[in-house]
């Protein structure tokens, strides 16, 4: 049984035990079926770094295509040395928001107060940290990174604001008597203060089920990355959404018990970024789940 197989089968059984009576078998599908609407994503968006290398080159052209598309979030990783006031310019220009952005871990120990006014003044709600340093990668680093994630969280809800973290791969590597990095992170952080965006292709990379994710951490995963697998056995490049093995309709059904609001396209190294981000909007816009 390949990944989609799995996702899709565990969503059903999900919503079987969910919606079904307390008659013993295997949970049916066409109950669940019949008794739920089916539902397509409102909001689809976008993290710019799948367009970075366009932007580099012409920052205002780019997100007018992201706009044409018909993307209406966007995700910031970086403002390719633009002001954020003209930065929020061209966003209300072209219809677009920016709930989120993905700021170094670096730059918030620094000045944690400048990366807060530039989040207040793109009109953002989250400040997602995307990476933990390697040398920091270890059962005390992660619980380190926790506490510094706290006190970021403290700080930004005083000024509205929310604090996250994006996982890669590594944070799923078993550590200290098999703890592992994410564990860790969800478990010391204050879910009154600290949200957290779920990456899908790398936590399924790193063998993880998202739905079982939701159930261990309900509420947790305001955000998340939505980038596919490729499909083929022990294939891990990345695909364009849709193109590739991830049941994204199994996942997202299950997007009230996660806490989802914002979903974010993503591809690391598309050959042409607009061709990519546009395939996975056509495929986005007509799912239904």
């Amino acid at each position: 049984m390949d990944r989609r197989q799995f996702i899709g089968t565990a969503a059903l059984g999900a919503a079987g035990l969910a919606i079904g009576g307390c008659g013993g078998g295997a949970p049916s599908s066409a109950p669940a079926a019949s008794m739920q609407q089916a539902r397509r994503l409102e909001r689809i968006g976008l993290q710019l770094y799948t367009v970075r290398t366009r932007l580099a080159q012409d920052f205002s052209g780019t997100l007018e295509a992201i706009a044409e598309l018909g993307y209406t979030e966007v995700e910031t990783a970086g403002l390719h040395g633009h002001p954020a006031e003209h930065v929020r310019g061209e966003l209300d220009r072209l219809g677009l928001v920016s709930p989120a952005a993905h700021v170094q871990i670096g730059a918030m120990r620094n000045d944690l107060d400048a990366v807060f006014a530039e989040a207040e003044t793109l009109g953002q709600h989250y400040v997602i940290v995307p990476v933990v340093n390697a040398p920091e990668r270890t059962a005390e680093g992660f619980r380190n990174v926790a506490a510094e994630l706290n006190r970021f969280g403290q700080e930004a809800r005083a000024r509205g604001l929310r604090i996250g973290y994006h996982n890669h791969d590594y944070e799923f590597a078993a550590l200290d008597g098999n703890v592992t990095g994410f564990d860790i992170l969800l478990g010391d952080t204050d879910p009154d203060l600290v949200d957290f965006e779920l990456d899908l292709y790398w936590a399924i990379r790193a063998g993880h089920d998202p739905l079982h994710l939701f159930s261990m951490y309900p509420g947790r995963f305001k955000l998340c990355h939505v980038k596919d697998m490729a499909d083929g056995a022990g294939s891990q490049a990345m695909a364009d959404v849709g193109q590739g093995e991830i049941d994204f309709a199994a996942i997202f059904a299950r997007s009230e018990e996660a806490g989802l609001q914002h979903y974010f396209v993503e591809h690391d190294q598309p050959e042409d970024p607009i061709v990519s981000i546009g395939n996975s909007i056509q495929y986005l816009s007509q799912l239904e789940f």
